[in-house]
């Protein structure tokens, strides 16, 4: 059975032209049978091997261009893997748009992060006042950000890497956790030679991890006094990913 080991050091190799970056990892196949043609067409069909298209494993914007195997011994290839950047001449600067609205939303907590309560006694007398926690809704700006540019690759991968997370660094202004991918989209119009790609991204002051409460399960109502970190809790729902890897900043 082939095995596949990537990115043997001594293949590495990095350029950089007028047309764009180049990258070739290296890979060696070994467990290989059969006649000459027969073991490279197995080095270049095994499991693990990336493909022509595939996104380098670190720079998804950089696209497997071509794929060539070399024989080592009766039973062993050297596969040399290149990978190419957008080329210049077909990836533009990007379109930016802002835009702000407002939006409604529900939270048991205010701004500081403190459950909201209420009280109230029905008979005057404060020992029979009785406080709960309540949910309050607020209206807030909401900012919207999108960059749209012609790239040469179907943005397939970055859409199915970074649609649905958050920004791990400060980027745009803003800082980590506040910037959520909402889409990233594709369109081509000349049969796939070109892109004009649109990424979109949603801004979070809060960030955007949202906060959830106890509820007392008699009452089906949110107790009064919640202890931070335990009634009242914060829950990371989104991914972190590096945004400058996109490019757009």
């Amino acid at each position: 059975m082939a095995e596949v080991r990537l990115d043997r050091v001594e293949g590495t190799r990095l350029e950089v032209t007028s047309q764009g970056v180049k990258l070739t990892r290296q890979a060696y196949v070994t467990g290989l049978s059969g006649g000459s043609s027969d073991r490279l067409t197995a080095a270049l069909h095994a499991a693990g091997m990336p493909r022509l298209g595939d996104p380098h494993p670190t720079s998804p914007t950089m696209r497997v261009s071509a794929v060539r195997a070399e024989p080592d011994g009766d039973s062993a290839a050297v596969i040399h893997i290149d990978y190419a950047g957008p080329d210049a001449s077909t990836t533009s600067k990007p379109v930016v748009e802002l835009g702000v609205t407002t939006q409604s939303r529900r939270t048991p907590v205010d701004r500081h992060g403190n459950a909201i309560e209420v009280s109230h006694t029905a008979t005057g007398d404060e020992a029979d006042r009785v406080r709960q926690g309540a949910v309050a809704t607020v209206i807030s700006p909401s900012a919207t950000l999108s960059f749209t540019r012609v790239e040469a690759v179907l943005p397939l991968a970055l859409a199915q890497r970074f649609v649905g997370t958050v920004n791990r660094a400060a980027i745009f202004g803003a800082a980590s956790g506040q910037w959520l991918c909402t889409a990233i989209t594709g369109q081509s119009d000349n049969g796939g030679r070109t892109f004009r790609v649109r990424y979109e991204f949603q801004f979070s002051a809060a960030g955007w991890r949202p906060t959830v409460c106890f509820t007392d399960p008699l009452t089906g109502r949110i107790p009064a006094n919640l202890e931070p970190g335990a009634g009242i809790v914060q829950v990371d729902m989104h991914q972190p990913e590096n945004f400058e890897e996109l490019g757009l900043a």
